[in-house]
């Protein structure tokens, strides 16, 4: 038996363990060597490691300037190492290996959904395919993680987009207090409250809508804040998009409903008008005496303008600029005995049209 022996214990050999052979590290200079031959993906997976650790908040480009060389440095401090701002090759191969281990504990693959026609990292420690219903594929929390993906796929256009943006903002996943934001091929919708979070961005891609919505509560914060970065890194739109009867089985229809998505749901429904092209609506009396927020069409912020009880109307004015397609103005002419009138309306709350 080889080894060096300390001595017998009740006839048993102990043998000493070798001292570990230390390797130097490398100095400053043979690190800046060493980096010079990295790849313009290696350098780019260093930032993108140094920056899902809270380190680096800029571009991911592969230049070592003065901010990835302060991350770097950060780095190091961080874990006790001497702080060069030049990261060795061993230490180059720690960051990579905690930032490798993060992500297989959240369970981060690169997913193509190709009946949806896109192509994302998506957290599947967290979350498991459910189902599809048109225009999402939807994604479920697991393991109780409290997060929720959907992947948006539509054919369509940017009627269809646009449609889209107005139609999420009345989910009860989006929260009232977010962005909203519109522009001329996409938008992003996000929202917060005291128990939720989601995050929604889709495009018009090649004929198609395509997108995603990342939902989770509040104690997921933290890991939300590296997981969103790269779904938006890896998101890809690739050939197809759902079919309009991609629908789960005995799935049953109700006005509460969107997709099997819960419509968030106002405690009093009231009919008014648009005045102008802006957006301003007359309405009655009884919706601003008995809500704090009064909103329009379910999704728009507004502000109480003016306010008549004996007649029993209410000016609203909506917090930002709206277009609606047409709105009330005087005829030119006066009506005529028995002429036809015509009255419009959201009889029991929408749940008739009229």
């Amino acid at each position: 038996m080889e080894g060096v022996v300390d001595g017998v214990v009740d006839g048993v050999v102990v043998v000493a363990e070798p001292e570990p052979i230390l390797i130097p590290d490398e100095t400053p200079q043979e690190a800046r060597q060493s980096e010079g031959t990295l790849t313009r993906e290696q350098r780019d997976a260093l930032q993108i490691a140094l920056q899902w650790f809270g380190f680096y908040n800029s571009l991911i480009d592969g230049d070592f300037g003065p901010g990835t060389r302060g991350a770097m440095q950060a780095y190091q401090d961080s874990r006790g190492m001497e702080p060069s701002s030049i990261l060795t090759t061993r230490q180059r191969a720690q960051l990579l290996g905690e930032y490798q281990g993060e992500l297989a504990a959240l369970g981060i693959r690169n997913v193509l959904d190709q009946r949806a026609g896109v192509q994302i990292d998506l957290p599947m420690a967290m979350v498991g395919f459910d189902s599809y219903n048109f225009p999402f594929a939807q994604y479920e929390e697991i393991n109780d993680s409290g997060v929720r993906v959907l992947l948006i796929s539509q054919p369509g256009d940017r009627a269809t987009l646009f449609g889209l943006f107005e139609i999420m903002q009345t989910l009860d996943i989006v929260p009232l207090d977010g962005t909203r934001e519109r522009q001329g091929d996409s938008f992003l919708l996000t929202g917060q409250s005291a128990n939720l979070r989601s995050h929604t961005e889709a495009r018009l891609v090649g004929g198609a809508v395509k997108g995603f919505t990342l939902i989770w509560g509040p104690s997921a914060d933290a890991q939300i804040e590296r997981i969103l970065p790269i779904m938006q890194a890896s998101f890809a739109a690739v050939d197809g998009a759902l079919d309009p009867a991609s629908v789960p089985e005995g799935l049953d229809e109700s006005i509460d409903m969107v997709s099997g998505l819960s419509v968030r749901r106002p405690d009093l429904v009231r009919t008014g008008f648009f005045l102008d092209a802006r957006g301003t609506v007359l309405t009655t009396t009884e919706v601003v005496g008995q809500c704090d927020q009064v909103l329009i069409d379910n999704a728009y912020e507004s502000t109480l303008s003016f306010r008549d009880d004996a007649l029993g109307i209410a000016i609203l004015t909506p917090n930002q600029q709206l277009a609606p397609l047409g709105y009330a103005q005087f005829a030119e002419q006066p009506g005529r005995l028995r002429a036809d009138i015509a009255v419009a309306g959201f009889p029991f709350g929408g749940a008739l049209s009229a």
